[in-house]
């Protein structure tokens, strides 16, 4: 009789340990190492792009392979490795109107390092011409400082333009500005400035001692446009156009394979607004399509490329490897972005248009039919999400293999519940 008393008590035990990890499994999550991982890519981002008609010049602002890479945004370690100048001195003037008072002068030295106009505008890198071209300093806030070498072309109706004579004229540092002693002067180049952790500024000298120059100090210069702005949408994200230059100015990627290596914008930061659930169709400008979710393009560290490195350049330059301008043409199309993804052997090229695909989710009814259980009405939308969902298990955030294990586990889980519960009853009964 002991032999029956200790053989039931440890049936009692195990099935006691069996139910504990029975619903433990019923309970933990599963698939979590299935889960999309953060992107392993790093982000850099860029200070200024360097665009506009005059900068890729041929065509008549039309994008081509051989000026293409004409348009560029630059980071601020890109500009440091450019021709610079260290400690420059410019001398400043303005005049300061106030109502019922003379017109006052204010002028004072300002110190200034940074990389040259002259180098960051050159041919070596752009289109541009500067004896001839338009150039504008255009801030985050607008505020533009706009270099005409006709002012009679200007047009002075946008008040938030500051209008001066052609950024190629010598202009000059006066060290005795004050005392309005002109024969002491150094000539100066204009420099877009930095500080650390400042935006880029641009100083420049005067073109002689009574030149007001001070309102041409822009701060907070994102972008440099020579000729015309470029507004051409290269690109709809969800219905949004944007240029090639907006594009270029977001923060941006380095992605390398045994193949090529790219540098764009990954597309965990370009869909960032998405879950990872979402749907996204791309489509290319000659007619293909390929549809992927965003969690299947943040795991496979997917990249929308812009330039990609070869040691080919595509202009005269002092550099033996750099960064050239993405551009497939076919039969009268372009495409300026290509898809780069460990999802796929080769890019998807010619990309103008990410899509986000929308669940039909059905027209809403005072009587809403029965709830259809099958795989094929089954619906992913959010108004679904308000429906019974007593009799469904919770699929949300799940992989395709969680529910069939978690219901296992709950039909194990119940077995040793009844088993448990009969041995019991039996052991009172005895």
């Amino acid at each position: 009789m002991q032999i029956k008393k200790s053989f039931r008590k440890t049936i009692l035990r195990c099935l006691m340990v069996f139910l504990a990890v029975a619903v433990t499994v019923t309970m933990t999550p599963v698939g979590m190492d299935e889960a999309y991982a953060e992107t392993t890519l790093t982000t850099e981002k860029p200070e200024i792009l360097v665009s506009g008609t005059a900068v890729i010049g041929f065509n008549g602002g039309v994008y081509t392979k051989e000026n293409v890479s004409c348009e560029k945004a630059y980071t601020r370690e890109e500009l440091e490795k450019m021709d610079t100048l260290e400690s420059v001195q410019y001398s400043r003037l303005k005049t300061v109107e106030l109502e019922g008072s003379p017109v006052k002068y204010e002028n004072d030295i300002v110190v200034g390092s940074g990389v040259k106009i002259s180098s960051l505008l050159s041919s070596q890198r752009t289109c541009l011409n500067l004896q001839n071209d338009i150039v504008k300093f255009v801030s985050s806030d607008g505020r533009t400082v706009a270099f005409f070498p006709n002012l009679n072309d200007a047009d002075d109706s946008d008040a938030d333009m500051i209008i001066a004579t052609g950024l190629s004229a010598q202009r000059y540092y006066y060290p005795k500005l004050s005392a309005g002693i002109a024969e002491e002067r150094t000539e100066v180049e204009a420099i877009l400035a930095w500080n650390v952790k400042k935006p880029l500024q641009l100083m420049i000298g005067q073109l002689e001692i009574n030149d007001q120059n001070s309102p041409l100090f822009n701060k907070s210069i994102n972008k440099i446009i020579g000729g015309e702005e470029l507004t051409k949408a290269e690109l709809t994200v969800d219905g949004k156009g944007y240029t090639r230059g907006d594009i270029l100015l977001m923060e941006r990627t380095i992605r390398s394979d045994e193949k090529d290596t790219v540098r764009g914008v990954s597309l965990n930061e370009l869909l960032k607004d998405y879950d990872d659930s979402t749907k996204v169709k791309f489509k290319t400008a000659d007619g293909k399509e390929q549809e992927i979710t965003k969690g299947e393009l943040v795991k496979g560290n997917s990249v929308l490329a812009y330039e990609i490195k070869t040691e080919v350049a595509a202009r005269a330059t002092t550099n033996s490897v750099m960064y050239v301008g993405i551009y497939d043409p076919k039969d009268n199309n372009y495409g300026l972005f290509r898809l780069y993804s460990d999802n796929q052997n080769e890019p998807l090229k010619m990309v103008n248009a990410i899509e986000i695909v929308k669940e039909d989710s059905g027209a809403a009814t005072d009587n809403p039919p029965a709830v259809d259980n099958t795989e094929e009405n089954a619906s992913d939308d959010n108004n679904d999400n308000n429906a019974d969902t007593e009799d469904k298990p919770d699929t949300s955030a799940k992989t395709g293999d969680e529910m069939p294990i978690g219901l296992l586990a709950g039909v194990l889980a119940a077995a040793a519940a009844g088993i448990f519960g009969t041995l019991c009853i039996r052991r009172k009964t005895n």
